[in-house]
């Protein structure tokens, strides 16, 4: 979902600025260096830091990182909720991950959603995500969509989850069974 200020992604940055917990663009707004990581009381990416067998010193205290990403999908879905769509509570989502993020990272992602209120329905791949944000922005997505064979369910599959106000869940659990059915040939 993007940001009211200028229409583009929530950034993944936390600021603890004492007892407060800052998150996207203001947080963002106080980096004076690029990269990502921890930088004083900032966290930058923190979803790299998970699996890690230690914490995060953040602004010398320690934090685990699964908390660090925690609170920024809680911001993530306070900001959905205050969009007022009808009937929609935010309580699921499909999250992108890294290729790379292997089971604890997962386990630890899955965790921190749960934490935010938010049950995992399933985890797409970040090279997948982007490939249906750009042909979702065509006009032809759902025939471009269809015309990629295998990669067309499963791009159905996250369009169906992600509209906001869709109440169509038997439509969701037949492109969901179609998904599945693909991934098994």
């Amino acid at each position: 979902m993007a940001n009211r200020e200028d229409n583009r992604p929530h950034p993944s940055v936390v600021w603890y600025r004492g007892a407060d917990t800052v998150v996207g663009r203001r947080a963002k707004a106080q980096l004076s260096q690029l990269g990502l990581g921890v930088f004083g009381d900032i966290v930058r990416s923190p979803k790299i830091y998970l699996g890690l067998p230690v914490g995060l010193s953040v602004g010398g205290v320690n934090r685990p990182a699964m908390d660090v990403v925690a609170d920024v999908l809680k911001f993530l879905r306070a900001d959905a909720l205050s969009r007022g769509y009808p009937g929609q509570s935010f309580e699921r989502a499909v999250l992108t991950i890294p290729v790379s993020m292997e089971g604890p990272a997962r386990r630890e992602l899955r965790q921190a959603a749960l934490m935010a209120g938010i049950r995992v329905q399933q985890f797409v791949h970040e090279p997948l995500a982007a490939l249906y944000g750009h042909i979702r922005a065509r006009a032809d997505y759902q025939h471009l969509a269809h015309a990629l064979g295998r990669c067309g369910p499963a791009l159905l599959a996250v369009e169906a989850e992600t509209e906001p106000g869709g109440a169509d869940q038997e439509h969701r659990r037949k492109v969901s069974r179609a998904l599945l059915r693909s991934r098994a040939t």
